[in-house]
């Protein structure tokens, strides 16, 4: 949909991210209200586990939101090299968790929460500082307008989507956002999301009809597995 650029404020010469919106991304129908929703979505949090926006514009086609510069890297890259430990875990999820339930608090449900939307920065002292990022599909609450996705539509990455999100049964709310924060969490323990499919299909109908395997049968603490199984 964009590219994020490191750029340098020509007045104040701090250092930023720049979120660009592709030109035919933003000729979407929608896309501008999608993209306006993220920077209210991530703004109205307010939480230093959020990343943080400092602006947003649109103008005569270009679409682009100010973000802070993070260094680090995202959950996903950092997987790549293997799983985490429980220790390393919980140090990524309780700042995250504290943020996931402030966004509820406001009203404001992230429905995409994956290994890619976590970010593990650290700051100047070299202290890991996780930040939830990418708020594009966020649904906020109460706010009608705000919903643009059609009736019947799958909004979120399939890999950590609820079954009864999938299924059609309920409308995204706050549990959503636990249940694919738990599948993140599985998958960071155990090097594998909770379900794999040869097809989106089939991948569709095992998170419906089936449970992961134990995370015990991958060495994790019963105790830790069965908080994420629940």
């Amino acid at each position: 949909m964009g590219s994020v650029h490191e750029a340098v404020h020509v007045v104040t010469e701090r250092r930023v991210a720049v979120k660009l919106l592709r030109p035919e991304v933003v000729a979407v129908p929608g896309a501008l209200d999608r993209f306006r929703t993220e920077a209210r979505a991530a703004c109205r949090v307010e939480h230093p586990h959020v990343v943080d926006v400092l602006d947003v514009a649109v103008d005569d086609g270009t679409a682009y939101m100010v973000l802070e510069l993070l260094h680090g890297e995202s959950l996903e890259e950092r997987l790549e090299r293997g799983p985490v430990t429980v220790d390393e875990l919980w140090g990524i999820a309780e700042p995250l968790l504290a943020a996931l339930d402030k966004a509820h608090a406001r009203g404001i449900v992230h429905r995409d929460l994956k290994p890619a939307n976590i970010f593990l920065s650290t700051d100047a002292a070299g202290q890991l500082v996780p930040k939830l990022l990418d708020f594009g599909i966020a649904k906020l609450l109460g706010a009608d307008e705000l919903s643009l996705t059609s009736t019947g539509q799958l909004v979120g990455t399939p890999l950590y989507m609820p079954p009864e999100i999938i299924g059609g049964q309920k409308a995204t709310g706050p549990a959503s956002d636990i249940y694919s924060f738990a599948a993140v969490c599985y998958e960071a323990l155990s090097g594998e999301p909770p379900f794999r499919g040869d097809t989106l299909p089939q991948l569709l109908l095992l998170a419906i009809e089936s449970d992961p395997p134990p995370l015990e049968e991958r060495g994790v603490p019963s105790v830790v597995a069965d908080v994420i199984a629940k």
